[in-house]
């Protein structure tokens, strides 16, 4: 089934989504200009890099309902932008090549459309869009171009405004900033052509479930699912149906696994037999609820650091080592004993081998712990049943 076009153009980590060919004489009677509004559908802004995580992020924005992100921020207007593209127009990045991308697109039904290579004079609008915005920041901590021979400066230092700050200005920018400038060329706004193409068209559809939007947003890894469920990042996740699972292919399997990198609280796992997905929650939810990846990288990364210096690793290997001469010093006299020595230590205990007979804490007898008396029944404790017969 074919969805409506109103995604003229969409701004999804240098992705832009456009309508297909095939579909222009459907927009010939529209507004000149209309069919590429130049209007922001989402953004993402994460402190993972480029990458495929970050593409599926931006994507899943740019898809879902907006109310989630715009309401409690006083924002006088609407975000327009919601709903599946027909075509997704990517430049030669190595996420938009991945077989993970290519997957996401075949689950939502989108085409896929490369730039020419080395041509950026084919997506001009979305580098200068973000160029613009960034002169609205304050001088200090704006980063620039760094010169040859110079040492950079710390952003510890430079640094003016919080990340939170910065993710709502733009926020409001590609909200109330950017749709309502008027182009030049097409004399006309980027909110004004969306919300006619709106009202000409039906609105775009959503996956049946947004349940299936985060998995195919989520970042996939083969894993091995074994009886402590699937371990990534040095966290376990596992489940009841995971477990029923595992014993009823009878052996440990390797499998797809696909999680959030913005919430670590559960992760899922693909059945090999029928490729459904199990979600499988943290066996940490106090740690895991509402945790990213960054945070737990850099969380383990302070923990490493922190042992590193009270000198952990020296301590454990030295106490290795201090183990080794005790038993290999033993080992001598333990090839001396007889017999009758053997013997003699047979009812000696590791309380007593290590505190010596006279200082070992008193043991009781079985018999002194438990005594007959008390393991009598008494008759009228013991309830009565009658027989029936269904």
């Amino acid at each position: 089934m074919s969805r409506p076009l109103n995604s003229r153009q969409t701004t999804t980590n240098n992705a832009l989504v456009r309508p297909r060919p095939s579909d222009l004489n459907q927009l010939a009677s529209a507004k000149p200009g209309a069919l590429h509004s130049g209007y922001v559908t989402g953004f993402f802004i994460s402190f993972w890099g480029t990458g495929l995580a970050t593409t599926l992020a931006a994507l899943k924005v740019a898809l879902s309902p907006k109310a989630i992100y715009t309401d409690g921020l006083g924002l006088t207007h609407i975000w327009l932008g919601v709903g599946l593209p027909e075509l997704v127009v990517v430049d030669n990045g190595l996420e938009f090549h991945s077989p993970q991308f290519r997957a996401a697109a075949l689950s939502l039904a989108m085409d896929l459309t490369y730039c020419a290579v080395r041509q950026p004079w084919l997506k001009p609008v979305v580098e200068r869009t973000l160029g613009t915005y960034l002169n609205y920041l304050p001088k200090e901590g704006l980063v620039r171009k760094s010169l040859t021979n110079e040492v950079p400066i710390s952003p510890d230092k430079t640094s003016a405004i919080t990340f939170s700050d910065l993710c709502r200005g733009l926020l409001k920018a590609f909200v109330e900033v950017h749709p309502f400038e008027v182009n030049d060329r097409k004399l006309a706004r980027p909110f004004d052509l969306f919300h006619d193409s709106l009202e000409e068209l039906p609105p775009p559809n959503l996956p049946t479930s947004l349940d299936e939007l985060d998995i195919v947003a989520a970042v996939s890894r083969p894993m091995t699912v074994g009886h402590e469920g699937v371990v990534p990042f040095s966290l376990r996740y596992n489940s009841h149906e995971l477990q029923d699972l595992r014993r009823s292919i009878g052996t440990r399997f390797k499998t797809i696994t696909k999680f959030n990198p913005e919430n670590l609280e559960y992760v899922y796992v693909q059945d090999p037999r029928h490729h459904k997905w199990l979600v499988v929650p943290s066996c940490q939810p106090e740690y895991t609820n509402g945790l990213s990846l960054i945070q737990h990288k850099a969380i383990r990364s302070h923990a490493r650091e922190h042992l590193k210096q009270v000198g952990a690793d020296e301590a454990l290997s030295r106490s290795k080592m201090e183990l080794i001469e005790i038993w290999h010093g033993a080992a001598s006299r333990g090839k001396r004993l007889k017999s009758n020595h053997v013997k003699a230590l047979a009812g000696l205990t590791s309380s007593q081998a290590i505190f010596g007979q006279t200082a070992a804490p008193a043991l009781l007898r079985p018999e002194q712990i438990i005594t007959m008396s008390d393991l009598v029944v008494e008759a009228k404790q013991i309830p009565t049943f009658e027989a029936f017969e269904l």
